[in-house]
């Protein structure tokens, strides 16, 4: 960490500035500390950046995508302000080496310690593409070691540099040898493009060398895309392991849960939390953290004087003392402690009774068997209390993304319109009837009041149907971060991005609707009261657009929709084959 330079902000919002982490293309990182005293991350946006509308614009939605991101081995960002002059975001503060750092200073890791490295951001990058994001910079200075495992950082904000007017054609955003061939060739970059990169850092971090080499850009570019990576120094192991994830092909990858899946449980590697790393490196993350809290947390607002304190005068002898004003006369001294009295003393000279016998040991075999009981009663309840705690905090996060989240919904003027005009038909008919004003004496005259009685009853019977209509919950879609929730009163049904393989808008006219087209295991949802979610060549029918609304507000709707999902749904969504 380097101290602040003159032209460093001293403070960002609540936090108070402290040194500077780093400082790259989208701005500076700066170390702060929170007013209760907890140190944080701090990356702020260059002015040329803030500038520019396009990126203040996706660099907040990419920060509400990334507040949506949970899991243990992602650095969590807790407060941001996309609205500031200059941008930030403040993220959880891991005092460690990043694995750039760590690998240069010390070699490369030991294999148990690259495995538990593997399990650990795989899980990382499952818990970022649950939340729509893909990191597209995942690089060794992007992973930091803590002392209980390691943290990604800088996802959710690579693409909102992508967006920006400083990316020029011919200016690739990402760091050679550890981004994906499609990412070199301009392609659709999706999750397996976070596996490519994972693996190329999983392969420095064993070797201390990125899987195709170094050299100049224009190489490394050509090698990622042309030639197989270098795997050689790799363990057979991790050479079964990483080798197809490097593949070419991105379908051909597997998923980061699967790759988590194939390492294993690495958790009986370390059975304690600072053994999973080289014992050099774990000393540096130590005294980082000792010098972390060596800087006293002082409340806002105090100074710090620059200049050394003057030592304290010598006392002068009593002679020179000024005379004591009455006012602060010595206290007198405090009375002398009592002694012991006799009962005290008796009972100190009592003897002390005999322990009581120790229990005979246990055989070796029930002690074994009661530990075995013991283990399984905690591993049962730290799994009720885990799944409840998980579930408590998916219930929060879909709160939240629901609130922020771009919503679509029907109406329910028209039908109140319908409801009331059917209504007032149908009693002037049967006003008319009643009165004969409508019977002309003739046969024809005859069936002409029936068929005005029919009318009547029609009329009468849809605006009863229309105003039921009117007083239920309309049909709404809500598009997020997690991903899309159909919802009608207080039901709701949520699928997440990753659970949905397609998207497309179909039908004509009035009748258009949303289909989703989901992932293989994936069950349908419910039904939401009355609406259900009929099928539509292999997929259902998710969201009515519209919902009784005239041609030109369908459209509306429809292109309003299409404009939410290339943004939200990306890879999912099939905007050639909707219908607008």
């Amino acid at each position: 960490m380097r101290p602040l330079a003159a032209d460093d902000p001293r403070r960002i919002g609540a936090y108070r500035l402290l040194g500077r982490l780093g400082r790259g293309a989208m701005g500076a990182v700066y170390l702060g500390r929170s007013p209760g005293g907890r140190p944080v991350a701090v990356k702020v946006v260059r002015g040329e950046l803030a500038e520019d509308p396009t990126f203040r614009e996706r660099f907040r939605r990419e920060v509400a995508s990334a507040r949506a991101v949970g899991g243990f081995w992602t650095a969590v960002v807790v407060d941001a302000d996309t609205e500031a002059e200059r941008p930030w975001l403040a993220t959880e503060y891991v005092a460690g080496p990043n694995l750039h750092e760590a690998v240069t200073r010390h070699g490369p890791l030991p294999e148990p310690a690259v495995r538990m490295l593997t399990a650990g951001l795989a899980e990382a990058l499952s818990a970022i593409h649950a939340a729509g994001l893909v990191h597209r910079d995942l690089k060794p200075g992007n992973v930091l070691l803590g002392v209980d495992g390691p943290r990604v950082i800088d996802f959710g904000i690579s693409r909102a540099m992508e967006g920006a007017s400083l990316t020029m054609t011919g200016v690739f955003f990402g760091t050679p040898g550890f981004f994906s061939p499609e990412q070199t060739t301009g392609e659709e970059i999706g999750p397996a493009s976070d596996v490519f990169s994972l693996a190329a850092v999983l392969v420095f971090a064993a070797t201390g060398s990125s899987p195709f080499g170094e050299g100049h850009t224009t190489a490394l570019l050509y090698r990622v895309v042309h030639t197989d990576p270098d795997l050689s120094r790799l363990s057979p192991g991790l050479r079964e392991l990483l080798g197809p994830c490097l593949a070419k092909d991105p379908v051909a990858r597997p998923t980061p849960a699967q790759l988590l899946a194939a390492v294993g449980d690495v958790g009986t590697a370390a059975r304690e939390p600072t053994q999973w790393l080289p014992e050099q490196v774990t000393s540096l993350i130590a005294e980082r953290t000792e010098l972390l809290w060596a800087e006293p947390a002082m409340p806002a607002g105090t100074r710090v004087a620059t200049a050394a304190a003057p030592a304290p005068a010598d006392p002068q002898p009593p002679a020179a003392q000024a005379p004591r004003p009455p006012a602060e006369r010595p206290l007198p001294p405090p009375p002398a402690q009592k002694p012991p009295t006799r009962l005290l003393t008796k009972v100190a000279e009592e003897p002390t009774p005999p322990a009581a016998p120790a229990p005979p040991p246990l055989p070796v075999a029930a002690a074994q068997a009661v530990g075995k009981a013991v283990g399984r009663a905690r591993a049962k309840a730290t799994a009720r209390t885990a799944a409840r705690n998980a579930a408590a905090t998916a219930a929060r996060r879909l709160d939240q993304a629901l609130a922020e989240g771009t919503r679509f919904s029907g109406t329910r003027g028209g039908s109140v319109f319908f409801g009331v005009l059917g209504l007032v038909l149908a009693v002037t008919f049967a006003v008319a009837v009643r009165n004969g004003a409508l019977s002309t004496g003739t046969p024809y005259g005859d069936v002409f009041e029936v068929l005005v009685v029919i009318g009547a009853t029609y009329f009468a019977l849809s605006g009863v149907v229309s105003l039921m209509r009117a007083s239920s919950s309309p049909v709404e879609l809500v598009l997020s971060p997690l991903g899309l929730t159909v919802l009608r009163g207080r039901r709701r049904r949520h699928l997440d991005w990753h659970q949905v393989t397609g998207l497309r808008i179909v039908g004509r006219g009035r009748k258009r609707w949303l289909v989703a087209w989901l992932a293989d295991g994936v069950p349908p949802p419910g039904p939401l009261g009355s609406h259900r979610f009929p099928e539509y060549r292999g997929g259902i029918c998710l969201y009515p657009l519209g919902q009784k609304r005239n041609r030109r507000e369908v459209r509306r709707q429809a292109r309003e929709l299409h404009e939410a999902l290339r943004w939200y749904a990306r890879g999912s969504y099939d905007g050639s084959g909707s219908k607008l």
